[in-house]
């Protein structure tokens, strides 16, 4: 085996088997949430620049909905004078922008525009043929200024403008404003609309999304301010809600003001409404099950991982020989999100275990109850080794000459000596730490290292229970390249379920090897540029001479000279040719240019630019052609 295979097999075993290998396959739950670090990133996007009144609205509302804190006193004057500074009353958006902060920053920030002539903008702006954003604009301005609302006039006009522009970003607009209006006896119509946008959405197998971040949000949070609004639950269930929550955690890697904003707007929906809340069984700890860390832990969350009032089950647990044992217990729940059981006490053997869980909650909860999570756990143990021995066996006699016993950690304090008529052995087992059960692993090997040569011989276990390495000196000299000299004798042993993995320096062997040294081969690097390589293409043949090319060029041509002699000696008539009118001129023009583009089409063009030309050259000689022979059928007949 090559050195540098083996020890980079040995760095990632070493790599796997440090890190506790979660993987979870969940029925309606929540993939990830919304860590405290990502909501603290998040929160940190919006003390950024206010560049203008967009990104003023998108920062109050999202340090609104996160909460505002002692430190964002600063931020919050610049909101408010950004809003009574650049506020338009003339301009719709502007008035929504402006308004829209000042009700996110509370009775601090007031209202300095005259609030009369920006009702006359608003209403004027209700009119037949507004988009939806124009009405979304002007209908929660109107809101937030505390003025009244005429839904009968506004639903028409936001019905229209749905059904011409068909977007997702529309109907999220429309649920929005279905929200706010009065009179919600008129919005069933509207409301039954929210099973037709779900159905628009895009899906993957834990994934439910519209064409973007906001439209997704708009759609999310609309659908349910309606149903609040309203007070029935939305025609979306348990199932479509944890998708979208999948979706939204999926963007928390926000990089923009805006896409934080519509993020926090959409995730504090699904995990604050009182009809469904999608929610998460997630690992808590990273550490795999062993002895010194018999429980697993799981956390029971909503999107922000937030505490939810829940009961979780341990359903079965299936053992790496694929064996399912049924449990049927519920898991002790700490403090916190932090759910517990002692899971080492149900394990058979040490390797990759899929447990399955499931949760309950109060029959009045919103919460999203899971019936089914799977959980991959890894179950390590520590390795130790037992009756470690080195021999040296005489191969004609075959009786051993030498033979003790190493404890391991320690190394033999005397130096081996080997001849090529010998034979070495190290044999030893490897047994759970715990246990004392005998084990195997993935990887296990006999190293020999001088300076920084290394030879690798791989351990064979025998039917006693005993791994063993047995090399014959005369035979594997060409290996050491029939180097004599001191060689450093260790064990290398891992497993991806082993937490400490073997690595154990044993004794130092003094081999004597037959004949004489060899030159080691210097070893390649593969990361070294490799050689050029010289391509050699078939030479092209040899051209015939200019007079032999020349030559047969007339030779060709010659039947066509002659056809012209022998038409001069025949008294050919081609008086007629102009009198035949100008399709007959047309017709043999394009006959020649046919055979003037054949003629190209060796020396120049390809296929495809023959055909362009051919096809307008074709029609032009087809029709000639057809209006010449009329001419002659024509001129026949009055003869």
């Amino acid at each position: 085996m090559k050195m540098d295979v083996v020890r980079m097999l040995f760095v990632s075993m070493v790599v796997l088997c440090s890190v506790f290998q979660f993987s979870t396959s969940t029925v309606f739950s929540l993939k990830d949430t919304i860590s405290t670090r990502d909501f603290v990133r998040m929160r940190k996007l919006f003390t950024g620049p206010i560049q203008d009144l967009p990104t003023a609205y998108q920062i109050s509302k999202g340090l609104s909905l996160m909460g505002f804190e002692s430190s964002d006193a600063n931020i919050k004057a610049k909101l408010c004078q950004m809003s009574q500074n650049k506020v338009d009353v003339s301009d719709v958006e502007s008035l929504f922008y402006a308004s829209s902060v000042m009700i996110s920053l509370g009775p601090s920030c007031k209202v300095n525009f005259n609030v009369g002539e920006a009702e006359s903008t608003l209403k004027s702006s209700l009119i037949s043929g507004a988009s939806s954003e124009t009405i979304f604009h002007s209908v929660k301005t109107l809101i937030n200024l505390g003025l009244k609302l005429d839904t009968k006039a506004i639903l028409p006009i936001l019905n229209s403008a749905v059904e011409e522009e068909e977007t997702s970003v529309s109907l999220g607009r429309a649920f929005h404003i279905g929200a706010v209006l009065p009179e919600i006896g008129s919005l069933t119509e509207l409301f039954e609309q929210v099973e037709d946008a779900v159905a628009r959405a895009d899906e993957t197998s834990d994934t439910l999304y519209f064409e973007s971040l906001e439209a997704t949000s708009l759609v999310i949070t609309g659908i349910f301010a309606l149903a609040d609004h309203i007070g029935k639950s939305p025609l979306i269930n348990e199932e479509q809600a944890t998708k979208f929550g999948n979706y939204i955690v999926l963007s928390k890697y926000a990089t923009t003001i805006s896409d934080a904003f519509h993020v926090v707007s959409a995730a504090t929906v699904l995990a604050t409404n009182k009809i469904v809340v999608p929610t998460a069984i997630l690992p808590l700890e990273t550490r795999p099950i062993s002895y010194s860390n018999q429980d697993i832990v799981v956390q029971l969350t909503d999107i922000f991982g937030g505490e939810v009032d829940g009961i979780v089950n341990v359903r079965k647990l299936e053992n790496p020989d694929g064996v399912v044992e049924v449990i049927n217990k519920p898991m002790k729940k700490s403090n916190g999100v932090a759910h517990s059981y002692p899971l080492f006490s149900d394990i058979s053997q040490p390797g990759e275990y899929i447990i399955t869980l499931s949760t309950e909650s109060k029959k009045d909860s919103h919460l999203v109850d899971l019936p089914s999570v799977n959980i991959n756990v890894m179950v390590s143990y520590k390795l130790a080794v037992e009756g470690a021995a080195v021999s040296v066996i005489d191969k004609d006699q075959g009786i051993s000459t030498m033979s003790f016993s190493v404890k391991y950690p320690q190394k033999a304090p005397d130096v081996v000596n080997v001849d090529s008529h010998s034979k070495f052995v190290v044999s030893f087992s490897l047994k759970n730490m715990n246990t004392s059960i005998f084990v195997t692993v993935h990887q296990a090997f006999v190293k020999f290292s001088v300076g920084d040569r290394e030879i690798f011989y791989v351990a064979e276990v025998d039917g006693t229970e005993v791994y063993k390495v047995e090399i014959d000196v005369s035979k594997v000299a060409s290996d050491f390249n029939q180097i004599s000299g001191l060689y450093d004798v260790s064990l290398i042993g891992g497993d991806f379920a082993v937490e400490n993995q073997l690595l154990w320096h044993v004794c130092t062997v003094n081999f004597k090897f037959p004949g004489s040294p060899v030159a080691e081969k210097e070893r390649s690097n593969a990361f070294m540029p490799k050689p050029v390589i010289q391509h050699l293409f078939t030479p092209a043949e040899k051209r015939p001479s200019v007079a032999i090319s020349q030559s047969f060029t007339v030779l060709v041509l010659t039947p066509l000279g002659l056809l012209l002699i022998l038409w001069y000696i025949l008294g050919a008539n081609i008086s007629n040719l102009g009198k035949r009118g100008i399709w007959s001129i047309l017709f043999h023009i394009g006959l020649a240019g046919v055979f003037a583009l054949y003629y190209f089409f060796w020396i120049k063009l390809n296929m495809f630019q023959t055909l362009q030309y051919l096809s307008l050259l074709g029609i032009i000689t087809f029709l000639a052609g057809n209006r010449m022979l009329k001419k002659v059928a024509n001129d026949g007949k009055q003869n």
